[in-house]
């Protein structure tokens, strides 16, 4: 898919699978790193290197193009995160309940899977935009954690919608690029002993805002 391509589906949309964001050979290094470290080191620290490594070789190229011509000017990105998620997230875990984030407008969300769905199961599920607008409007996806819902199946019913529930085959380097606030989404929880590896990246219009 060209740019144009691209650009003209993830405007309609505001989901796009990116595929080979990373090489699997830097995905499994970047695991190795991260097992390896944390062990003996702080988390967040460890994360930090991870990320910012991550960073240079992601925000280029198609990427760089289809971010570029979205926003229509420069972008930044906050709030990143290396994330680790096994089968006990549904007890500690609100990203896997149903939800919209909070942000700026046009804020958007890269999520780069480091290890394919097929063998942890931890997919990022979402809703389109027309259903997950009747939802935040019958309040229906609640900011709050532990407000949020696990399924949202008998709402939808009852509302008269259909099952929207949509994902990505997201393989090793891939990326899931789509707007968290026009979307609602969640985390599924991976497999009995399996993990989710991902690195996370919050993109935004203009420069960092200043209160980040």
């Amino acid at each position: 898919m060209n740019i144009e391509k691209s650009l003209d589906y993830f405007n309609e949309n505001l989901h796009i699978k990116i595929e080979d964001i990373l090489s699997e050979k830097t995905c499994q290094e970047l695991i190795s790193k991260y097992e390896e470290f944390s062990v003996q080191n702080p988390i967040t620290t460890i994360s930090n290197k991870i990320i910012e490594e991550c960073s240079h070789l992601v925000f280029k190229d198609t990427l760089n193009n289809l971010l570029s011509e979205y926003f229509q000017c420069n972008y930044s990105f906050l709030c990143s995160s290396f994330d680790v998620v096994d089968s006990s997230a549904t007890q500690n875990n609100y990203s896997t309940r149903w939800h919209l984030d909070g942000g700026m407008d046009k804020t958007l969300k890269l999520f780069i899977y480091l290890n394919p769905v097929s063998d942890h199961g931890g997919n990022t599920v979402m809703i389109n935009q027309e259903v997950s607008k009747k939802l935040r409007k019958a309040k229906k996806l609640p900011l709050i954690g532990e407000e949020r819902i696990e399924d949202i199946t008998p709402i939808l019913k009852e509302m008269g919608e259909k099952e929207e529930e949509f994902s990505y085959d997201l393989n090793t380097g891939d990326a899931l690029l789509f707007s968290p606030l026009l979307l609602a989404h969640k985390c599924l929880p991976p497999k009995s002993g399996k993990k989710r590896y991902t690195i996370c990246f919050t993109i935004v219009q203009g420069d960092i805002p200043s209160q980040w």
